[in-house]
């Protein structure tokens, strides 16, 4: 049988895209593509394989027809297919096609079409707008990204992570994860005093396609807090080849696993960090309440509305402001004058807290669950993780 039966739907959080070539090599590319995505399952079609009557039944969310230079629109049996697979969307690829080929394709009622070579952004994007993914139950992603060094990201990130894995406890369940992409110093797991996973993980960025849920439950780390941590020390990761689609399948198959993920993104401009923000329900930029640190972050809050945040989707977080009668520190109108946002959240310092927290890898909360920074925090964060409205769950590549 050709088509395989896929039952009455697809797994819940599932959907199933068929495609259809006479080409073993681009359905093997496309499968590889397409299954990168955990929310996608994919079935193959020979339609040259196919003999008349031997058509069974399938249900299909989308259906890829790669009809290459046209020879497989006078197939009889691409109809046979198509009927049995039924009304699902389709998305049409191909190489240089005449006139009468091009007549053709519009009679197949595509909703989209692909030229050879296809662009791997070109085709998560095309299926992305034809299916709509749906992520299991109400899931949220809170990026938190820092415009200097040591504005204390991390440090919120961990608390966010903490936060939300006690607002969503449920009994023998976590439902938070914390995922640490700055792998450089893979700061999240050392300020919780999380041992490091000795995972391979150069092998995992040459075929990241072995990222799944079985490997993610190998490589995190639980904290006692509740919520799961992903932090591995690798500095030349994100800078090797692949290790955007690396970074992506991980931060997909966390995306899917997990209710709430918390993203600690590091300072540094990384080539795939615009394609991070793009897809979190919430960007955070933490910044320090110095003049060229606030500056810093309405640069990089600029840039990540100009490459697709939006600003409702955007905040900015001035950590560890200091205030008294006689401080000589900015007021907060002075820093508010150098955004035009007016998305400005400011949190109070508490050396003590903080640092006592570094030294013992403790949470905010534990050691000081009545500090003005651990309460002001917590305010701010809850109405974020609550918030019922998610995006996508594939992360776009930028």
């Amino acid at each position: 049988m050709v088509i395989s039966h896929m039952g009455p739907g697809p797994a819940p959080d599932r959907r199933i895209i068929v495609v259809i070539s006479q080409s073993a090599d681009v359905r093997q590319a496309l499968r590889s593509r397409l299954s990168a995505v955990p929310a996608y399952e994919v079935v193959d079609v020979d339609i040259g394989d196919t003999a008349p009557g031997n058509v069974g039944s399938t249900f299909a969310d989308l259906v890829l027809i790669d009809v290459g230079d046209g020879e497989v629109l006078d197939n009889p049996q691409l109809a046979d297919v198509l009927r049995g697979i039924g009304d699902a969307p389709r998305i049409v690829l191909s190489g240089d096609l005449s006139a009468e080929g091009l007549r053709r394709v519009v009679q197949l009622s595509a909703s989209d079409w692909l030229k050879h070579p296809i662009d791997n952004r070109q085709l998560l994007e095309a299926v992305a707008a034809q299916v709509q993914t749906v992520r299991h139950g109400q899931n949220r992603v809170l990026a938190f990204v820092p415009a200097v060094g040591g504005a204390g990201a991390t440090s919120l990130s961990i608390a966010a992570a903490a936060s939300a894995a006690k607002s969503r406890k449920r009994a023998g369940s976590i439902e938070t994860c914390l995922v640490d992409l700055d792998f450089t110093r893979a700061a999240a797991g050392t300020y919780l005093d999380l041992a490091g996973s000795e995972f391979d993980v150069g092998e995992l960025v040459q075929h990241p396609e072995r990222i799944d849920l079985e490997l993610l439950d190998i490589i995190k780390r639980e904290h006692a807090a509740g919520f799961a941590v992903l932090s591995l020390r690798c500095p030349h990761l994100e800078w090797w080849p692949g290790a955007d689609e690396f970074i992506f399948r991980l931060l997909d198959i966390a995306a899917y696993r997990y209710p709430t993920t918390v993203i600690d993104l590091p300072s540094h401009d990384a080539p795939w960090r615009q394609g991070v923000l793009n897809a979190s329900d919430l960007v955070t930029v933490v910044t320090e309440a110095t003049i060229p640190a606030l500056r810093f972050a309405r640069d990089l809050y600029a840039a990540a509305e100009g490459g697709g945040v939006s600003a409702e989707r955007l905040n900015v977080v001035v950590n560890k402001v200091r205030s008294g009668l006689f401080s000589k520190d900015l007021s907060k109108t002075e820093m508010k004058s150098v955004f035009t946002t007016s998305q400005l959240t400011f949190l109070p310092e508490d050396w003590a807290l903080a640092s006592e927290a570094l030294n013992r890898g403790l949470l905010w909360r534990d050691l000081g669950a009545r500090s003005g920074l651990v309460k002001e925090f917590e305010a701010w964060l809850e109405p974020h993780v609550a918030a019922k409205k998610s995006r996508s769950s594939w992360f776009k590549r930028s």
